[in-house]
């Protein structure tokens, strides 16, 4: 195993400080900001303590950042490398959940004609083998900007003696309104 040393910010040159100021003023990501800015106040001859306070970033990081753009002397150097692992995939299809939660649950066999988060999952899992947390799934219904309001119910017919079984008549709630001063 070869050690290397450090690099140290003497090694950076003028050129290297319009790069890294230039990439300051460009970079989108926090953490591309916080490392071009180290970099830049090394450049400029600061201490790495002083790089290392005011970029929030300690000593090894910063010394890490700086090594991997001396050797390439590009800014693009200064952003994360692409992560392994496992690439995100649609846990549940928007066209499978559009054509679901347009169909009455009732006559897939549910006893209700509404559908609930749990009641999804049951169903996604039984039928369609998808076997997704309800967490996972309210995150998606989000996602495609589903929400979900509460059935309202609405009187067939509107009885006529409503408003009295309600309590007062609507004559009552005039003759009171107006008896109040101000009104």
């Amino acid at each position: 195993m070869r050690h290397s040393r450090s690099p140290s910010g003497s090694e950076l040159t003028q050129r290297d400080l319009l790069r890294l100021r230039k990439a300051l003023l460009q970079a989108e990501d926090a953490r591309v900001v916080k490392r071009a800015l180290a970099l830049t106040l090394l450049a400029e001859g600061r201490t790495w303590a002083e790089a290392s306070r005011l970029s929030t970033l300690g000593r090894a990081t910063i010394s890490f950042w700086l090594g991997r753009y001396l050797r390439s002397r590009k800014s693009s150097s200064l952003h994360d490398r692409p992560h392994p692992g496992r690439p995100p995939n649609e846990p549940v299809p928007a066209a499978l959940l559009a054509r679901l939660l347009r169909r009455d649950p009732y006559r897939l066999g549910y006893p209700t004609h509404t559908w609930t988060v749990p009641r999804l999952c049951t169903h996604l899992r039984r039928e369609h083998g998808l076997a997704v947390t309800e967490r996972t799934l309210r995150r998606r219904l989000h996602q495609l900007r589903y929400r979900w309001k509460r059935p309202r119910y609405v009187y067939a017919h509107k009885e006529k003696h409503l408003p009295q079984k309600k309590g007062r008549s609507s004559a009552d709630s005039i003759s009171c309104a107006s008896a109040i001063p101000g009104w």
